[in-house]
C-alpha cells in the first residue's frame, strides 16, 4: 500500500511539472477578453465604450507581459497576486460582467474617460513597482531571509493541526459574535484596547475552510468526509451570524478564501486542475444558480434591512432579512430603482445588477470619486490634511500623544473617505454613510498626479511584506510552503489595491502587518496548548 501511494504521488509530481497552469490561464482569459470586446464593440457602439474596451485589452496584456510569468509568480507570489487582481478588477472583470448584465462597460460612468485612464496609468505604475521591488530584493536578499528565518523560528510556517485550525476559526466566530451581536458599539465606535484586540480576531474566522486546501500550508492530511460534514455545519452558522451582522462579506469571504486559495495551488503547482469532471460541473452549476439566485436576493435583502441595524437587535435584523428575502417584489423594487438614473450631483454606486459580483468589479466607485475631483478643480488642502491624518487615527493613543498627533479619532474614524469627498461638494447627509471611494479620484483631490508617485513608493515595502509569508522549501513535494496567515488573508491580499487612499498602505507597513502576525501566533500558541492540554487529559 505505501510503495502504491509513493507511487501515485510520483505519478502526480510528474504530471504538475509538465503542465503549465499558468500559461493556460494567461491564454485563455486573453481569448476570452477578446472575445468580450468584440461583442462590446458590436452591441455597444460609442466612442467612449470603444475607448474602454482598447483600454482594458491593453491593461491586461501589460499585465500578462510584465508581471504574469512563471518565474515571477514561483518567486514572488503573494505581491503578485495583489498585482494581477488589480488588473482582473479593473480590466477583465469589467468587460466580461456588464455583458452579462447586457451593459456597455462604460454604464453608468459620468467620466468613462478618465476612469479607464487612471486605471491604465495604475498598472503601468504598479507593474513598475514590482520590477523595482524585484530588483531590490535580489540585492538585499540576505535581510528578507533573515526575516523569513525569524518567522520559522517563531513557528509561523508550521502547519497548524486540524483541531487547531478548528479551535482558530471558532475563536473568530465567538468574536464576530461578541462584536456584532453581544456589543455591537465594538464594530462601530472607537473603543478601548481590550475589545480593538477581539475585533481584531474576527478574519480568523474563515480558518477552517482551508482544511480543504491542507496541501497550502506544507500538510499532507486528506480531506474526510466528517471534515466536510463539520465544515458545512459551521458555514451555517456563519451564515446566520453573517445575516445578523448585516454583511455580505463576513459569509461571502470564507468561499472567496476557498477559491483565491485553490487557484494560488494551481498557480503554484501544487495541484492538477480537474475542471470538467462530473462532479465539478455539477458542483459549478449548483454555485452558479446559488450566486444569482438565493444568495444574490439574500445579499439584497440586507441591503434593504441595512438602515434598521443599529434601531433593532441582532435577532430582529436576522427575522427582517428573512421576511425582505422573502417579498420579491420589494426586492425587485428596490434593484429597479437602485439602477435608475441619479439627480445629477447625487452619489450613486450602481455599476452591476449582481451584488456579489460588485463587491469585486464595480467601476462607479472610481467614477464617483474622480467626478467629484473634478468639481474641486484641483487639489483640495481640506481634503489633502484628512488624507494624511486619517491614516494616523489607527495608531494607539499613546503613540500619537507621544508623537503629538492632535487627531479626534472618533470624529476622523466615523466615516469614510467617500463620505468626506462627497460631503466636500455638498453632498446632502454625507458623513457617517460610509460611502465606497477610490483612490484615483480621492488622490486627485488630495495630491494631484503626485498620487501616483506615492503609490509607487508605498507599495514596494507592502509588496516585500506579503511575499514573507512564502518560503521556499527543499521538499520534493511541497516546493513552497504558505505560512497559514497567508491563506486566512488571501482575499485581503486579493482585494487590497481597492484603498480608498494610498497612504492606508503605510499603516499596513509599519502596523498591519505586525498586528497580522501577533495576533496569529497567539491563536497558534494557544490552540497548540490548548490541543496538548486536552489531549494528555
Amino acid at each position: 500500500m505505501m510503495a502504491m501511494t509513493n507511487q501515485s504521488r510520483q505519478l502526480d509530481a510528474q504530471k504538475l511539472k509538465k503542465f503549465n497552469f499558468l500559461a493556460l490561464f494567461n491564454r485563455w482569459t486573453t481569448i476570452l477578453l477578446a472575445v468580450a470586446a468584440v461583442f462590446q464593440m458590436v452591441f455597444f457602439p460609442s466612442v467612449a465604450n470603444f475607448f474602454a474596451v482598447v483600454t482594458c485589452m491593453f491593461g491586461w496584456w501589460v499585465t500578462v507581459r510584465s508581471i504574469l510569468l512563471r518565474s515571477i509568480v514561483e518567486r514572488y507570489p503573494l505581491s503578485t497576486l495583489t498585482v494581477m487582481s488589480y488588473s482582473l478588477r479593473q480590466f477583465h472583470f469589467p468587460m466580461m460582467f456588464t455583458l452579462l448584465d447586457a451593459h456597455p462597460v462604460i454604464y453608468n460612468l459620468n467620466t468613462p474617460y478618465e476612469v479607464f485612464t487612471h486605471s491604465l496609468i495604475g498598472i503601468f505604475v504598479l507593474s513598475l513597482a514590482h520590477l523595482t521591488y524585484r530588483f531590490l530584493l535580489e540585492r538585499y536578499t540576505y535581510f528578507f531571509n533573515r526575516i523569513q528565518r525569524a518567522m520559522v523560528w517563531a513557528r509561523l510556517f508550521d502547519s497548524p493541526s486540524n483541531q487547531q485550525v478548528w479551535l482558530i476559526g471558532m475563536g473568530g466566530l465567538m468574536a464576530m459574535f461578541y462584536v456584532y451581536f453581544y456589543s455591537p458599539s465594538v464594530g462601530n465606535e472607537v473603543s478601548g484596547a481590550g475589545n480593538k484586540f477581539i475585533q481584531g480576531l474576527i478574519p480568523f474566522t474563515y480558518a477552517p475552510f482551508y482544511i480543504l486546501l491542507n496541501h497550502l500550508h506544507g500538510s499532507d492530511r486528506k480531506v474526510t468526509k466528517k471534515n466536510v460534514i463539520h465544515l458545512t455545519l459551521f458555514t451555517i452558522a456563519l451564515f446566520l451570524v453573517s445575516l445578523g451582522r448585516n454583511s455580505r462579506g463576513a459569509f461571502m469571504f470564507g468561499f472567496t478564501a476557498l477559491g483565491f486559495g485553490y487557484f494560488m495551488g494551481l498557480l503554484m503547482g501544487v495541484y492538477i486542475p480537474k475542471f470538467f469532471t462530473r462532479r465539478n460541473i455539477m458542483i459549478g452549476f449548483v454555485v452558479l444558480w446559488l450566486l444569482t439566485g438565493p444568495l444574490a436576493d439574500i445579499a439584497t435583502a440586507m441591503v434593504v434591512v441595512r438602515k434598521y441595524r443599529h434601531d433593532i437587535d441582532r435577532l430582529e435584523l436576522l427575522k427582517l432579512t428573512y421576511e425582505t428575502f422573502l417579498d420579491k417584489e420589494q426586492l425587485e423594487e428596490y434593484e429597479n430603482m437602485s439602477a435608475a438614473p441619479k439627480p445629477v450631483g447625487g452619489w450613486d454606486e450602481h455599476y452591476l445588477d449582481n451584488i456579489f459580483l460588485s463587491r469585486f468589479c464595480n467601476m462607479k466607485m472610481n467614477d464617483a470619486s474622480l467626478e467629484i475631483a473634478d468639481k474641486l478643480g484641483g487639489i483640495d488642502p481640506v481634503v489633502t490634511q484628512y488624507a494624511i491624518e486619517r491614516p494616523m487615527a489607527v495608531f494607539p493613543d499613546p503613540i500619537m500623544k507621544a508623537l503629538h498627533i492632535n487627531i479626534n479619532k472618533e470624529v476622523v474614524n466615523s466615516y469614510s473617505s467617500g463620505d468626506f469627498l462627497y460631503d466636500r461638494v455638498g453632498g446632502a447627509n454625507a458623513l457617517g454613510g460610509f460611502r465606497v471611494g477610490h483612490f484615483a479620484g480621492f488622490g486627485m483631490a488630495s495630491f494631484g498626479w503626485w498620487y501616483l508617485l506615492l503609490l509607487y513608493i508605498v507599495i514596494i515595502p507592502a509588496f516585500f511584506l506579503w511575499d514573507t509569508f512564502v518560503i521556499r522549501t527543499r521538499n520534493s513535494q511541497f516546493k513552497s510552503i504558505f505560512s497559514f496567515i497567508a491563506l486566512i488573508s488571501l482575499t485581503t491580499i486579493f482585494l487590497y489595491i481597492s484603498f480608498e487612499n494610498v497612504l492606508y498602505v503605510v499603516v499596513f507597513v509599519i502596523r498591519g502587518w505586525i498586528q497580522m502576525v501577533l495576533l496569529y501566533l497567539f491563536f497558534f500558541h494557544a490552540s497548540r496548548l490548548i490541543t496538548r492540554i486536552l489531549k494528555n487529559s
